[in-house]
Order: C-alpha cells, then sequence, then structure tokens
C-alpha cells in the first residue's frame, strides 16, 4: 500500500493528464472505507475550470478510472473517491460550515 506522499503524486501526475488545460491548486487525500466497508481513498482535487469544458462527472470518472489504473500498476487496491471542486467551490463548500 502506498504511503499518502506517493498517492498524492500519482494523484497530481493523473489529474493533469485527466484534467488538461486546468490549473490545479491542491490535492488532499484521507484514507476512507467503501459502502462495503473496505479499504479507500477520499480525494480531493481543486482545480480551475476552463471555458467550455468537459462536464465535472466525465472528470471525475476520467480521474477515478486513471487512478484505480495507475494504484494497481502499484499494488494498492483501495477504491479511489474523487470529488473535483474549482477554488470557489471550495470557497463555497468552507463557507458554509461556519
Amino acid at each position: 500500500m502506498l504511503d499518502t506522499q506517493q498517492v498524492i503524486d500519482l494523484i497530481g501526475d493523473v489529474a493533469r493528464t485527466a484534467l488538461s488545460g486546468r490549473r490545479i491548486d491542491s490535492v488532499s487525500v484521507e484514507p476512507s472505507v467503501d459502502s462495503w466497508g473496505n479499504d479507500a481513498l477520499r480525494i480531493t482535487v481543486v482545480a480551475h475550470r476552463v471555458g467550455a469544458d468537459r462536464s465535472i462527472g466525465e472528470a471525475i470518472v476520467a480521474v477515478e478510472n486513471g487512478l484505480r489504473d495507475r494504484l494497481e500498476q502499484e499494488g494498492d487496491t483501495r477504491l479511489p473517491i474523487v470529488d473535483i471542486l474549482t477554488p470557489e467551490d471550495l470557497a463555497a463548500d468552507v463557507s458554509s460550515e461556519s
């Protein structure tokens, strides 16, 4: 199983490829469990939206699929659960928690 920094590095590589044209501000990873109780990774990518970009759903699927493949290549079987937020989404989410 990869350590947190290795996973962050891997996510950065996958996200830059899957979200080409977007500037990625940050990536965070938290250990989690999926709906079956298996180990998972809760991943948040903060990236700027660019023009008539593909839908956020398509972007999430592209990142999850690429990340799942790369994790498996490294022998890490945890399921990636990805959220992609813009800086504006993140700011709205943080302000709604206060």
